[in-house]
């Protein structure tokens, strides 16, 4: 994703072992069919670039009424 990832925050499960300090818990990863992250913006103008970033990198908008969402939708 190079540059572009740095604009992001992952979170969720798929990753939380990457946060501890503990080499153990990175066993402890599970396999998952989405990422969750969040997005610095405002609004739906600065939303509009990101989506359509994301969707060069083969990413889609997950929106249903279990997406949690601030602005726009959650990426997956």
């Amino acid at each position: 994703m190079g540059d572009f990832s740095e604009r992001l925050a992952y979170v969720g499960g798929a990753v939380a072992p990457l946060y501890f300090q503990n080499a153990t818990f990175l066993n402890d990863a599970r396999p998952t069919d989405d990422i969750d992250c969040v997005i610095d913006v405002v609004s739906y103008t600065q939303l509009g670039p990101v989506e359509e970033a994301m969707r060069e990198l083969c990413f889609r908008m997950a929106r249903s009424r279990k997406t949690p969402s601030a602005v726009g939708g959650a990426m997956a």
